[in-house]
């Protein structure tokens, strides 16, 4: 359940930000690695 929430709020940035990795992560509160590494946790990729 919680994956499921995190994989979500980290789509839903990356959409914001135009999957511009460094602005999500700002927007986030998180670093632009730890969010590159849930991208391949979740195995988001830009379409």
């Amino acid at each position: 359940m919680l994956d499921a929430i995190e994989e979500k709020a980290l789509r839903d940035a990356l959409v914001k930000a135009d999957f511009v990795q460094t602005k999500a992560a700002e927007s986030l509160g998180i670093t632009k690695s730890l969010l590159q590494y849930k991208m391949k946790k979740f195995k988001i990729k830009k379409n």
